[in-house]
């Protein structure tokens, strides 16, 4: 990798990893899967699963059964497997029972010396079907394709997120009005106009707003990756989608000090400010996580603030997991999202499509990523932003071309396996392969991303 990696690694104290594995479009979990406890645990705790050996006899399987001293619920033939409910003989077994059961059944298969008649013993697992919440144009695979390509469906069963969780939005503004933010929106601040009303006058933020946090449950629309968090709107661009950056410096600081945990910066331009590194070194050194877009000129070059050392850079795929022709590409970039014909929220709520709209563009991408920071830190609140990066560069969907590592850094983000991890450190480290040219694209016409220019 470049040095300009290698300094990320350092401004974030931890070590980049990579699980290998494979770009896929289908579903990560299969239905139904294994979720976060919500069921009642005490309809299996004292249940497990005993899978026999295929030359075990019916009479074998039920005198083994009842020397654990345990009872036959139901028996899966095919596969040679017993259900089976344990009982206590003591106030042991009784905390085994509640707390592992298949250590107590392992335990009395032990003392008549782990008869060769039986071949794995687990626990039975609480499982339910995968959440679907009720708004419309979730259903609508056009309108959001992009929650199906990055598995947040499957994450939602683990977290839909935590008001306390602050997401700051620099950008055009959000228009809090809008159904799909109903109480979620703080009062923010607008650095174009000097005034605490930071509306949008251009549809950019609320459209970046409605990725990241769009409701859930509320019968309405589509909905965002992380829909519980809370959003800060910091309007740092104006009505024609531009801004400066001691504008985006201002807004960095001011969301720093309002408590907010990730900002996104849907906005760039090909050269950088000293003002905003030492803005973007205030917000790191507080523990921020800024999530940036990598900018829409299709070219290998770096664009600011992504590249700039400890922001997370986000390149844009489109619906069929291809690289999005007009997005950037460089060691710079760390990971991937949807950012083609992206379906969202918008300013204008009497527009043809009722408050919402179509954008394109590395702004769409990158607020796919912020989303994510914030279901992870709303999973476990004490999580450093260091932590949050690590698990999201881990966890993506890899490239199968090596050659595509300069299009795609990391891979594309998994929401689903990123949300599962239980332990920080669970992935496995694997170096990246050297960045070359070579992938196939579709051009689309229309960007949204906006410039910053000097005043």
């Amino acid at each position: 990798m470049s040095s300009s990696l290698s300094k990320k690694v350092g401004s974030f104290v931890v070590v980049l990893i990579q699980l290998l594995g494979l770009w896929s479009g289908g579903f990560f979990f299969a239905r139904p899967v294994v979720a976060a406890p919500a069921a009642d645990p005490a309809l299996v705790e004292q249940t497990v699963l005993i899978q026999f050996a295929a030359t075990a006899s019916v009479a074998d399987r039920d005198a083994m059964i009842a020397q654990i001293n345990g009872q036959l619920l139901r028996w899966l033939p095919q596969i040679h497997v017993a259900e089976v409910r344990l009982t206590a003989t003591d106030t042991s077994d009784q905390a085994l029972i509640k707390g592992d059961a298949a250590a107590l059944a392992q335990r009395r298969w032990q003392s008549l010396g782990r008869n060769a008649l039986i071949t794995h013993i687990e626990n039975d697992v609480v499982v339910e079907g995968t959440y679907l919440p009720n708004d419309p144009d979730v259903a609508n695979q056009p309108r959001t394709y992009t929650l199906q390509a990055i598995h947040a469906l499957e994450a939602w069963d683990y977290t839909r997120g935590d008001p306390s969780v602050i997401i700051a939005v620099l950008d055009s503004g959000i228009n809090a009005a809008h159904p799909e933010f109903q109480d979620r929106v703080l009062a923010g601040y607008d650095f174009i106009n000097d005034d605490d009303t930071p509306g949008d006058d251009h549809g950019h933020g609320t459209h970046t707003a409605g990725i990241i946090a769009a409701g859930i449950d509320n019968g309405l629309g589509m909905v965002g990756i992380c829909p519980e968090c809370t959003l800060l709107p910091v309007k740092v661009l104006n009505q024609n989608n531009a801004g400066t950056w001691v504008g985006v410096a201002a807004g960095i600081l001011y969301a720093t000090d309002q408590g907010a945990r990730v900002i996104n910066l849907s906005l760039g331009a090909s050269v950088s400010s000293k003002t905003l590194e030492s803005a973007v070194a205030y917000a790191i050194a507080h523990d921020v996580l800024i999530v940036a877009a990598a900018g829409n000129m299709g070219v290998d070059r770096k664009f600011y603030p992504a590249a700039l050392d400890g922001v997370m850079a986000v390149s844009a795929t489109d619906e069929n997991n291809q690289r999005w022709s007009l997005s950037n590409m460089g060691d710079y970039i760390d990971v991937a999202a949807p950012g083609h014909a992206v379906y969202s929220t918008y300013n204008d709520l009497g527009n043809y499509y009722g408050g919402y709209n179509y954008m394109s563009g590395t702004s769409m991408a990158a607020p796919h990523v912020a989303g994510l920071a914030g279901l992870l830190l709303s999973q476990k609140l004490d999580r450093n932003a260091a932590e949050v990066y690590h698990i999201i560069v881990s966890t993506t969907d890899k490239p199968t071309n090596p050659n595509e590592v300069v299009y795609f850094g990391y891979g594309r983000i998994n929401v689903a396996r990123a949300v599962a991890v239980v332990q920080d450190n669970q992935w496995i480290p694997a170096p990246l392969v050297d960045k070359a040219d070579g992938a196939s694209d579709q051009l689309l016409q229309h960007a949204y991303l906006p410039l910053v220019t000097n005043p």
